[in-house]
């Protein structure tokens, strides 16, 4: 971002001379709003989902310093690198400028950085939280000692499906669970034992899962050697609506990838109530991701190399279903008889 065309602009927005700012095709916001909070007449203030690129944050945020009476932000549903996110972490750090916003995107900053915390359990699941969010919180827990558990399910973090290459807020959140002995539980999943590899059976068959916790077991499964077997549970996603299943076939995915690089040669993964062993995951990840191809290109139906290579097991009778043509509604007609389908 060029800066000068950013003072420029943040200076027109001062001046008066710009009455409404579109924001790309996501909407559009009152500049009167920007004068009211640099004039303390705004606590709570909601520019989300509008689309804003760093340029626009950058132009922003000069006002909400000069805020004194700012209570909450939220800036969700936005398009701000790793790089701006990284202004606005030292701003909500201890003596920071937002350091006493009670919440900034959904993060209880104020609680989080004060000295005192008492906080042990922090909730933000289904919380609308992107990479920004998932950044500012990884850098913000790095000072706190009193949160014990934590829940980030549901947050819509980008990533690569092999584990590999994962954007910098991924990479910055995996290192704080690393360095935060004081957590021990996130999204459902027991990090401390991970971490001291004292698990031999981790049992997840009551938790499900979203985007971010198989790139956590990833990453904490190929220091763990003790561990022989993981269950999964049936609903493996938290997505809903259409892409949902995929989402699922995706997270297994994942979840085979975890194992193939864990630490254990003895550990197997318990799918969907199919225990497949180490040796095993690289062919049912190579016959999945033919699934995920299969159900996203084919109009939702699997090919018939992929249902004979699951014959015998539970995925057998799921290739066998239009599952992306039921997500789409592209379909008229199921039929379901002789397809050995169970509970």
């Amino acid at each position: 971002v060029d800066r000068g065309s950013v003072e420029r602009f943040r200076l027109a927005l001062a001046s008066g001379q710009v009455e409404k700012y579109v924001c790309g095709r996501a909407g559009e916001f009152d500049i009167a709003i920007l004068h009211a909070i640099s004039l303390g007449q705004v606590q709570f203030l909601d520019l989300s989902g509008l689309s804003l690129l760093d340029f626009e944050g950058y132009c922003i945020l000069p006002f909400l310093l000069q805020s004194p009476n700012l209570l909450e932000v939220d800036l969700r549903g936005n398009n701000f690198t790793t790089a701006f996110a990284g202004e606005i972490t030292e701003l909500c750090l201890p003596g920071g400028a937002l350091s006493n916003l009670a919440s900034f995107s959904g993060l209880p900053i104020k609680q989080l950085v004060c000295p005192n915390s008492t906080l042990e359990d922090l909730d933000l699941a289904h919380q609308l939280l992107s990479d920004t969010e998932l950044y500012i919180l990884s850098k913000v827990l790095r000072v706190n000692t009193s949160v014990r558990r934590l829940d980030v399910r549901g947050a819509m973090v980008s990533g690569s499906m092999d584990g590999e290459e994962q954007p910098e807020a991924v990479q910055v959140f995996l290192e704080t669970l690393e360095m935060c002995h004081a957590l021990t539980r996130v999204s459902g999943i027991d990090i401390a034992q991970l971490r001291a590899d004292t698990c031999e059976e981790l049992d997840l068959e009551g938790e499900v899962l979203g985007k971010l916790e198989p790139l956590m077991l990833d990453h904490f499964l190929r220091g763990c050697r003790s561990i022989k077997t993981i269950k999964l549970a049936a609903q493996m996603s938290t997505d809903a609506g259409a892409g949902a299943i995929i989402q699922m076939w995706t997270s297994a995915v994942q979840m085979l990838n975890a194992v193939m690089r864990c630490g254990s040669e003895e550990v197997c993964l318990s799918l969907w109530k199919e225990v497949i062993p180490k040796s095993e995951c690289p062919k049912y990840k190579e016959v999945m991701l033919s699934q995920i191809q299969s159900q996203s290109n084919s109009g939702g139906k699997s090919d018939q190399a992929t249902v004979d290579a699951f014959k015998g097991t539970v995925f057998a009778s799921l290739c066998a279903l239009p599952i992306g043509a039921l997500e789409t509604n592209s379909i008229d007609e199921v039929h379901m008889v002789g397809k050995d389908l169970t509970d």
